[in-house]
């Protein structure tokens, strides 16, 4: 989302100065360069946030970032508004008394910290929201259940490109699987019991993250699954894919909250719907999209169903694109900042 919303934000003519991850202090810091119309900055910090555990090192750390930026301001413009994505940065007002601040929230850090931190997690996260003018969130379980409020609201990743429907052939035969091959987040068992279950051709296309286990090893020694590495969206070849498949395993504490799939939004103008597991946040939306199933029979039934109706599920995945795309996306972020510009001078 980060890289994303900066991306965004170049296109509409804005300059976007971006402060990369922290880098601890026996690491030399990037400190100010330039990539892509994009300023970048990177300062160090005293201890990984893993490594926070009680409020007086969260603020020896704190006062020694806020310090560090501090002094890598002096080198840039003053900003029009600041975008934190960093839930321990709530020092920032400090630094900036007067712009309007953003927290975007793209993960439930509280969640995912380790068990010694999330006590102080949860502590420095609502310290940063109390003091950020408005909050950011990619997840509905975030919004309505964690930190509920007038001044939070839902912010899905779009469509960066525009819809381009797909020629119409019977060549379409295979499934795609397009992202990261991670053996924590996706069922890889459920995968291949799908494979074995159908007689459609797969494709697996994106980086390795670990070495692969057993059973990835026996999916991709099956004559019917491709496995290819990273290709950019792009250079993508969807000529023969009439959907793509995500078994996510649904126990892994990341995927509850999800409410909508990055690589989702990249496929759909290409007019490839996804067949996806069923989770309790994820947005509601028309089957003709992305069907959600939570068991190896109904995903099974979702990737017939878009075997049988590829062509004619194409104007409802038009309409979500359009509805999803980056100028309204674009839209609808300039409205909450010129809200916030407007409640400074009440």
């Amino acid at each position: 989302m980060r890289h994303q919303l900066a991306r965004l934000l170049i296109a509409n003519g804005h300059k976007v100065f971006f402060f990369q991850k922290p880098v601890p202090l026996y690491r030399k810091k990037l400190e100010i360069d330039s990539l892509n119309e994009v300023i970048l900055l990177q300062h160090n910090e005293l201890l990984h946030h893993q490594l926070r555990p009680i409020k007086l090192l969260q603020l020896i750390n704190g006062a020694y970032c806020e310090h560090q930026i501090i002094k890598l301001t002096y080198k840039i413009s003053p900003p029009d508004l600041i975008i934190n994505f960093n839930y321990d940065y709530y020092f920032l007002r400090n630094i900036f008394p007067t712009v309007p601040l953003i927290t975007l929230l793209n993960d439930d850090f509280v969640s995912m910290a380790k068990l010694w931190m999330k006590r102080e997690a949860n502590r420095v996260i609502n310290h940063t929201l109390a003091y950020s003018d408005h909050i950011l969130t990619v997840s509905s379980y975030t919004k309505e259940d964690l930190y509920p409020g007038e001044n939070i609201s839902l912010f899905l990743p779009w469509c960066e490109h525009v819809y381009k429907k797909p020629i119409h052939t019977k060549e379409r035969n295979t499934v795609l699987y397009y992202g990261h091959i991670n053996f924590d987040r996706i069922n890889w068992s459920i995968f291949k019991n799908i494979v074995e279950k159908t007689n459609y051709n797969y494709r697996i296309v994106g980086p390795i993250e670990k070495t692969p286990n057993n059973l990835f090893k026996q999916l991709i020694n099956n004559n019917r699954v491709e496995l290819v590495g990273p290709e950019d969206i792009n250079e993508l070849d969807t000529s023969n894919v009439f959907c793509s498949l995500v078994t996510y395993n649904i126990n892994h504490p990341a995927m509850y909250d999800l409410t909508m799939n990055n690589r989702i939004m990249r496929l759909l103008p290409k007019g490839i719907p996804t067949v996806i597991s069923k989770m309790p946040y994820f947005i509601p939306v028309s089957k003709d999209v992305i069907w959600k199933a939570d068991s190896v029979i109904d995903f099974i039934g979702g990737i017939n169903y878009f075997h049988e109706n590829f062509m004619s599920a194409q104007q409802s995945i038009e309409k979500f694109v359009s509805k999803n795309s980056a100028s309204n996306r674009y839209v609808e972020f300039n409205k909450l900042v010129e809200k916030l510009n407007q409640r400074k001078y009440i």
